[in-house]
């Protein structure tokens, strides 16, 4: 499951990256939504510049925790046209 939600989002970041703000010191987060559906396919149901933060438990506090780390090497990674670095995240 999570190869494909990492190549859709590779994806939509790749289509996308002509028109990122691209300045040091300025990162750009995205909440993106999937969905599965009664068969497990993985679907894309936005991508939205404003994700929310919030954390309803400690665990779901540490994903999100790891999450936004990995975002900000991503953005580092997208920054500096890395598309090696940016595939390991």
């Amino acid at each position: 499951m999570v190869p494909n939600m990492k190549r859709i989002i590779m994806h939509t970041v790749r289509s996308v990256s002509e028109r990122i703000l691209r300045h040091p010191g300025v990162f750009e987060m995205w909440g993106i939504d999937f969905l599965l559906d009664a068969d497990l396919n993985l679907w894309l149901m936005e991508v939205t510049p404003i994700p929310d933060y919030s954390a309803a438990t400690p665990a779901i506090g540490e994903l999100k925790l790891k999450i936004k780390r990995d975002l900000i090497d991503m953005e580092f990674a997208l920054m500096d046209n890395n598309w090696d670095l940016f595939d390991k995240i």
